[in-house]
Formats: structure tokens, sequence, C-alpha cells
């Protein structure tokens, strides 16, 4: 017979992690009892990040932050080799065009951040059935971002076969839900087994979105609702709250005005 527990699945890269994401993720995160649930985390073996659009420029990053988690399993990546295995897949992107208009950089970053959402989405998997564990719930959880109100009765709470619980915003949350018709936010989500491979495997789906219209761009949000709608998601919007972190030291304050 096998166990069931919860995969928190940490993708991306961890910023200011040890002095204000980490703190948040334990705090608003993680369920009390340890043993209802294991984590696993993918990042990159980068020391330094530079986004202009982010503000940010040679600030310093320590991957090894993540092992304050405690993973169960865990997979530091090569950036530069994945670009490299990528190389085709971004110049086919780019000939759609630029969603950010920042000369791809955006761009480039998104299908990293989809390649490490895969990547710990197949460690999970991989754990799961090499040690008889049934992961009931899939949470997937960004590395920068910290966390503002507690979680853990929404992760716990009742979930359907391919459902997705995702927060209640799109972009920035400012007092009231904002919902939009042909995008989602893509920053976290909460997966049945079924809605887990689906969210996963995007990167993988990339030329289907493609060619379902000529006009389609690789923009994160947009990409994030169309293959929820194709792939027949029930999508769940709740009160999930967090602010992105920046490596320089900076919190963009995502999130305001929250309900008490």
């Amino acid at each position: 017979m096998s166990t069931e527990k919860i995969a928190y699945c940490f993708f991306g890269i961890p910023k200011i992690f040890e002095k204000v994401v980490g703190p948040s993720i334990s705090k608003y995160l993680l369920l009390e009892d340890r043993q209802k649930y294991h984590i696993f985390v993918h990042t990159y073996s980068i020391d330094r990040v530079t986004n202009p659009r982010n503000g940010e420029k040679e600030d310093k990053i320590d991957h090894n932050e993540i092992f304050s988690l405690n993973p169960v399993a865990y997979l530091v990546d090569d950036r530069d080799e994945v670009d490299r295995e990528q190389v085709d897949l971004f110049k086919k992107c780019k000939t759609r065009g630029d969603p950010w208009n920042n000369k791809y950089i955006s761009l480039q970053n998104h299908l990293r951040q989809l390649h490490s959402i895969n990547r710990v989405y197949d460690l999970a998997v991989k754990y799961g059935k090499d040690n008889n564990i049934n992961y009931t719930k899939f949470v997937f959880c960004r590395l920068d971002v910290q966390y503002l109100r507690d979680c853990q009765n929404i992760i716990t709470g009742p979930l359907d076969t391919r459902q997705i619980i995702l927060p209640n915003w799109l972009y920035n949350y400012s007092g009231r839900p904002v919902i939009r018709g042909n995008q989602t936010n893509d920053r976290f989500g909460i997966c049945d087994g079924e809605s887990a491979a689906i969210y996963a495997n995007r990167i993988l789906k990339i030329g289907d979105f493609f060619d379902a219209n000529s006009k389609n761009l690789l923009h994160s949000e947009t990409y994030m609702k169309w293959t929820l709608d194709r792939y027949k998601v029930n999508m769940v919007y709740k009160p999930i709250f967090f602010n992105r972190v920046r490596a320089n030291g900076k919190v963009k304050e995502d999130c305001r005005n929250l309900p008490k």
C-alpha cells in the first residue's frame, strides 16, 4: 500500500532566500506536520543575476540556500548548458516576437522557468515511484517570492481531479481580485496529479501553442491560461498573496491592501 503525501515543488532562482523568502515559506506555506509532505527543488548553478527589467545588475545569488528547505531530492542545473540545449526552441520562440519588448531577455527567462518547473516535477514523480509514495497534491512555488498570508488551509483543503488552485489576481492585488479572460497567474499553483502533469509539461507543448494560432507569442500568463483551457483543467481562484523579491534586496509590492 502506498503512502500519501503532498509534494512541494520549488523552482527558479532563490533570491535573498535566507533572510526574506525562506522564513515566509516556513511561516505561511509549509504544513506543521513534516510527515505529511516532501520538498523538491530545482535551481541553477549561478552566483549572480542581471535583469534590467527587475533592476538587477550582477547581484549575488547563493543557490546553496535552497538546502535550508531540507529537500528529499533536488537538482542544480548548469544554466549555460540548459540554454545550449534550448537554443533551437529559443530561436523558434523569437520568430513569433518579443512579448515583453526587452530584447528577448524575459522570453529566455520564461523558458528557463518552464524548464525548472518540468525538472522539479520529474524529480517528485520519480521519487514517488521509487519509494511507493502517492503524491495527492503538487504545490508549485517560486524560490523568489515572499509569502504574506497563511496558505496552509488552502493547501490542505479540497481539490478535485484535474483541478488547479491559483492566486485570485493576475499581475498584482490591490484590495480586490483580478481575473482576466485570456490570462492567469503563473507564479504559484496547487495541482492534483493530472493537472500537475499538464502544469509541469508546458515546455513540451509550446509547438502546440504556436500551431493553434499563428499570432501566438510565448507570453507567460497567456500561455498558462491557454494550456489550462486546452487540456480542460478546472481553475479555482483563492486568496494566495506574495511579493516578488529581487536579488538586489528590493521587494516588489505585488500585493497591497490585503483583506483582514
